[in-house]
């Protein structure tokens, strides 16, 4: 008993403290002994609750700052990606690596400064769509997987749901809309200044394809429209480069890759951790032997969040 209230063993909670409640009505001290008791007990109830919601502020601080890092990390990606499509144009030895023999003839060595390993990454596009996919693969499958650890098979399954209603939204509806912006400069002639800059000399590198050009806006609509059908057809899991914008060809892959993964989650949620990670490698050695990078970049993205937790989360229950 202190000063009116009664020590009272937290059994449920993840740390080793004790609640004081009210005690039921009995029997008081001396006025003065009760008041020392009261002031005693305010000050530890104080500071025992400051010690209870200390680790679960700092967890929630180093989940901030964890999304904070990847959102930077993603943001270099971006930079470094602008920075190879941007030196696309004008130098072949943006995509080549220092001493490579390119299989087609080029006007270029490739044993310049720039092409070293690690300062390459300054431009290199591609690694990056590596980057971004890995990325995808942790953001996904972490909050199923914390449901998952604590089984919580409800929250996962609701929590896979909404991913997987609103992944095709946020991924098709952007580009769609983009491209659409695109059909509608190529039929207003806006192209044919970027055709004269192509052609001025300068470009000397890699100069990208436009669309055909239709004689009137009917013809162009229906050729629109045949490219989002088969954009949005993730029934088809061969790459394809659109003229309408080639840089999308990553989003098709992405979305196929995150359906890859839910439905992964899924059949692996009532698996132990050891067996989890230990079949998702086995599925990723069968991606790569048929050829998906994709899919193996998402689940690699997968196992990342799953030590992710495993090292900085405990282990709760519902």
């Amino acid at each position: 008993m202190y000063g009116g209230y009664q020590r009272v063993p937290s059994g449920a909670s993840d740390y080793s403290t004790d609640v004081f409640l009210p005690s039921s009505p009995g029997r008081s001290s001396t006025g003065s002994e009760s008041s020392f008791n009261e002031k005693q007990s305010t000050a530890i109830v104080t500071a025992e609750l400051f010690e209870q919601s200390g680790p679960a502020g700092s967890g929630s601080t180093q989940h901030v700052n964890g999304i904070t890092t990847l959102d930077g990390v993603r943001g270099y990606a971006c930079f470094f990606v602008f920075n190879f499509h941007f030196l696309f144009m004008y130098t072949m030895t943006s995509v080549y690596g220092y001493g490579v023999d390119p299989p087609e003839p080029t006007n270029c060595d490739n044993h310049y400064i720039h092409q070293l390993p690690f300062i390459k990454l300054l431009y290199g596009g591609r690694p990056m769509v590596c980057v971004f996919f890995v990325l995808s693969g942790y953001v996904l499958s972490r909050k199923p997987l914390m449901a998952m650890r604590s089984q919580c098979y409800d929250t996962m399954l609701q929590s896979i749901s909404s991913s997987i209603f609103r992944r095709g939204i946020r991924l098709f509806l952007p580009t769609i809309f983009s491209t659409f912006l695109v059909m509608l400069a190529l039929q207003a002639g806006y192209f044919k200044y970027a055709t004269e800059i192509g052609n001025d000399g300068v470009t000397l590198a890699y100069f990208e394809h436009h669309p055909v050009t239709y004689d009137t806006w009917q013809e162009q609509a229906w050729d629109y429209i045949n490219f989002v059908r088969n954009y949005i057809d993730f029934t088809n899991w061969v790459e394809w480069y659109n003229l309408y914008d080639p840089h999308v060809w990553t989003i098709p892959l992405e979305y196929r890759a995150s359906m890859v993964l839910f439905l992964h989650l899924i059949c692996l949620s009532r698996a132990r951790t050891a067996w989890r990670l230990s079949l998702t490698g086995v599925f990723m050695a069968f991606c790569v032997r048929w050829g998906r990078f994709e899919a193996v970049l998402f689940l690699a993205g997968a196992v990342l969040a799953e030590l992710d937790l495993i090292a900085n989360t405990p282990r709760a229950r519902c």
